[in-house]
């Protein structure tokens, strides 16, 4: 194809992207869209085949001039041969064009097959995406990070290249691939023991586990235990309600007598605080069935959440964004922490998403939800330049903490702070408090998430995360719960 009708093509494509991503389309029309930009890659992929093709046919039949010109004997029955050929050709290319035509038809027709997008089978979707080079990421850095030897600038450059090599090979995949999709973002996902095959070509073990180390530094985290006899006390309560000798009021009002009477925001209030939201608000005893994304936040996330990032007296605010799942709940978190400045409310300070048991299988579902978190810490870093953001991660009762940070030029670590599943119901919350001091952890980085002291600095050594209409497309496509996945994201 020529240099217009390439730009026809990638020009038509945007349009597409931008009107699927409309509040305005209907799922079902938002599914035409994805089939049409389906087309619109067959049909260049064909046309760049044929022009191959036509290119070599043009060389052929020169060369079969210039042979003709020096033999200059001509068989009829080879003619004949010939003719039959064209005549063959000829009807090839009629019925070529009819599939097509009937491809166009069925894109745009409204049949009662399609009249829901559950009963349509898309084929398989490219995994490639478009626009990236090796070179957008040979950045030179002045001040490189040079941990245990390593110098982390250089090592995440050429990982970011060799993941630019793998797709414009094979492509990537949502599934198999969250660490190279958060790299090409500028992040560099940490969790303990769970490294992508590429990512360990480029970074020893060590290494990352070090660079993860020096987040606890930058932002002073400590070691904190909880108070002995306070947490006696609490632990008796709970065995005390699991054995029927109290009833939930009974044990949420000895907890709430815990709390100390100290007017300032309290690290060990705030988790007795989640223990009492729980006992009042998940189940008495087990219980069959799934616990769903609605159930999941209104009875457990929430018990936990609130008291962690809510804090009127410092205008520091929880708030559900998307209580409601519509085709559009991908353009925001579900759930975010922000600071109330005068009448107008600031910029993220915790970001989370969430997705109930009936979805914890689909791999592709959850791991984006993890991407996502990931891009909007970094470019909420990047806008309103913050020293760190809190991600978190809900997959079923799963619950995964991160803090995302700037830690180089071109670097954001996001780094796992704890994991651990909640109670699903008052027979597991004597497991709950064995994760007391992974909150405690979770408090000290979340006070720490504020605007940054060097915000010139910041302003020079961040990058802005991956945004293009090509890479939002990516992230909608390419499912498929039974891939290798790196990463444990429920248990």
């Amino acid at each position: 194809m020529d240099h217009d009708a390439d730009q026809c093509i990638r020009e038509m494509k945007k349009d597409l992207v931008d009107t699927k991503n409309s509040d305005l389309l209907s799922a079902k029309m938002k599914l035409k869209c994805e089939q049409f930009l389906l087309l619109i890659d067959k049909k260049s992929s064909e046309m760049n085949s044929q022009q191959q093709k036509s290119s070599v046919v043009l060389q052929q039949h020169h060369n079969q001039t210039v042979n003709n010109n020096i033999n200059s004997v001509v068989s009829i029955e080879s003619g004949k041969r010939k003719d039959s050929s064209s005549s063959s050709q000829s009807k090839q290319n009629k019925k070529q064009k009819q599939r097509e035509e009937q491809e166009m038809r069925q894109v745009f027709e409204d049949s009662s097959s399609s009249s829901s997008s559950s009963t349509l089978n898309l084929p398989h979707l490219p995994s490639r995406i478009e626009d990236l080079h090796p070179d957008d990421y040979d950045v030179e850095v002045k001040e490189p990070l040079l941990i245990n030897g390593t110098n982390v600038n250089t090592s995440f450059s050429q990982y970011q290249m060799a993941i630019v090599n793998m797709n414009n090979r094979g492509g990537l995949l949502v599934e198999c691939n969250p660490h190279e999709l958060l790299a090409i973002n500028n992040i560099l996902l940490l969790k303990e023991g769970q490294h992508s095959d590429t990512l360990l070509q480029f970074f020893n073990e060590g290494t990352l586990d070090a660079i993860a180390a020096s987040m606890k530094s930058k932002f002073n985290v400590k070691d904190i235990i909880m108070d002995t006899q306070i947490k006696t006390e609490l632990e008796t309560i709970i065995m005390s309600l699991i054995k029927k000798k109290i009833t939930t009021k009974e044990a949420k009002t000895m907890t709430d007598d815990l709390i100390s009477k100290d007017a300032g925001f309290n690290f060990t209030d705030v988790i007795i605080n989640s223990v009492s939201n729980l006992i009042s608000n998940i189940p008495k005893l087990k219980f069959n069935g799934l616990v769903r994304e609605s159930h999941l936040i209104s009875a457990y996330a929430h018990s936990l959440l609130s008291p962690i990032f809510n804090n009127p007296d410092t205008r520091k605010h929880l708030q559900w964004l998307n209580l409601k799942t519509t085709d559009e709940s991908s353009k925001q978190p579900d759930v975010v922490c922000r600071n109330l400045l005068g009448a107008n409310w600031g910029s993220f300070i915790m970001v989370g998403e969430v997705k109930g048991e009936d979805q914890k299988e689909d791999k592709r579902v959850c791991l984006l939800d993890l991407i996502r978190i990931g891009c909007i810490s970094a470019a909420e870093i990047k806008d309103s330049l913050l020293e760190g953001i809190i991600g978190v991660h809900i997959v079923g009762l799963q619950m995964t903490f991160y803090i995302t940070s700037l830690v180089a030029d071109h670097i954001y670590a996001m780094t796992e702070i704890c994991s651990f599943a909640l109670p699903r119901d008052q027979s597991e919350l004597c497991y709950y408090t064995v994760h007391i001091g992974d909150i405690y952890n979770v408090l000290q980085y979340s006070q720490k998430c504020v605007p940054a002291v060097d915000k010139e600095g910041l302003k020079k050594k961040a990058a802005a995360p991956l945004d293009t209409p090509e890479f939002e497309r990516f992230l909608s496509i390419t499912k498929d719960r039974k891939r290798k996945c790196p990463i444990v994201y429920h248990h």
